[in-house]
């Protein structure tokens, strides 16, 4: 709360960002901070009006923000991040979170951290052991056409964007969400692929969307599987190859079984920007 008096002056042009860095408004005398998804009265440090995403944790205050854990949490203006499962099957777990090893393994919380979003969702999404580019592509339009409420729910497209996190047969089938999405006027702004399956037939929309393309070339499924089609995903701005350490049957899935991997990546886009200057990027190590 500004404390105003004959004694406050500044020569500075009023800055209209400030707590957070969220907008003040003014207007008709409010003096609210727009978060996106709803208004901050900074001058009772309270909300005045309920969480979009309050009915996800019913055993929080439906004015809590973000889960009343200020600390360790934040949220910048209600973002989702979108994780899109591989092939279920051959020892992989379940879809949805457990895909991941739970909605706070130590890969989500570091894809929430990585990509400075608290919002997930998980997909859980049993594609075909024989099924191409084309046909997941189709498939994750459709899922997306018949889910956009869910999807969206509790964001606005004039201020949010949603992001993808994928694993292998995910790759194609995200892009077909996201496509979908962007019909519908919503923004996609990152997709990170994991050892994308079938990845030399793949091409995304490198323009609209940041895409990272991470794999690992000695990775059986997506290097060496008969119909794996290895390459390189056009359209991507980041392309990074390293061989993988693991066992060769944990390899596949070794970017994502733990939190190592986003410090990683970070290191890799850091060192390439400072030798190459530019974000189109390739690492092959």
């Amino acid at each position: 709360m500004e404390q105003l008096g004959s004694w406050y002056s500044t020569v500075a042009p009023d800055n209209d960002y400030r707590y957070n860095g969220k907008e003040l408004n003014d207007d008709y005398g409010i003096r609210l901070h727009d978060y996106g998804a709803r208004w901050y009265d900074a001058a009772i440090g309270r909300w005045n009006e309920v969480d979009p995403l309050a009915h996800k944790y019913p055993s929080i205050s439906t004015y809590a923000y973000v889960a009343n854990n200020p600390i360790n949490a934040i949220d910048p203006d209600g973002r989702r991040i979108i994780f899109i499962n591989g092939y279920k099957g051959f020892g992989s777990p379940e879809g949805g979170a457990r895909y991941w090893g739970g909605s706070n393994s130590a890969f989500v919380r570091g894809a929430m951290k990585y990509l400075n979003d608290k919002d997930t969702y998980f997909a859980d999404i049993d594609h075909g052991a024989l099924s191409s580019n084309s046909t997941r592509i189709s498939a994750g339009r459709k899922w997306a056409e018949n889910n956009l409420a869910t999807l969206t729910d509790g964001l606005d497209k004039d201020v949010d964007d949603i992001k993808f996190v994928t694993h292998s047969m995910g790759a194609a089938f995200s892009e077909g969400v996201s496509e979908y999405l962007k019909e519908q006027g919503w923004t996609v702004s990152d997709a990170i692929h994991f050892n994308a399956y079938q990845a030399d037939g793949l091409e995304v929309d490198g323009e609209s969307t940041t895409v990272i393309d991470y794999q690992l070339n000695n990775d059986p499924v997506t290097f060496f599987g008969p119909t794996s089609n290895p390459g390189r995903i056009r359209g991507a701005q980041t392309t990074i190859y390293e061989k993988g350490e693991s066992d060769i049957q944990y390899r596949h899935r070794e970017p994502i079984d733990s939190g190592e991997i986003w410090n990683r990546l970070n290191t890799l886009i850091e060192e390439a920007l400072k030798r190459d200057g530019n974000t189109k990027i390739n690492i092959q190590n």
